[in-house]
């Protein structure tokens, strides 16, 4: 497992990091693991196995090596965004 940085996730994705938190928060996407001390500031990274998983979970992805990857349709993120 190696762990992945909001920049990777962009590209990969092909999303902004505005996206991808707002994925995060609404529960649609993994949540990231905070690195550094409790209460400071750290970096966040996702586990290259939960990106995974998630990307094979969405509908029209059979292969996690395509790159085609499907966006999260609005309506599943909360209409309040």
């Amino acid at each position: 497992m190696r762990l992945i940085t909001v920049c990777e996730l962009k590209e990969l994705l092909s999303v902004s990091s505005t996206t991808i938190r707002r994925w995060v928060k609404a529960g649609c996407f993994p949540a990231p693991i905070r690195l550094g001390e409790a209460g400071k500031r750290g970096s966040i990274r996702w586990r290259s196995t939960d990106v995974e998983e998630w990307i094979k979970d969405q509908p029209g992805v059979t292969n996690f090596d395509t790159g085609e990857l499907p966006r999260v349709p609005r309506e599943e993120v909360g209409a309040s965004l």
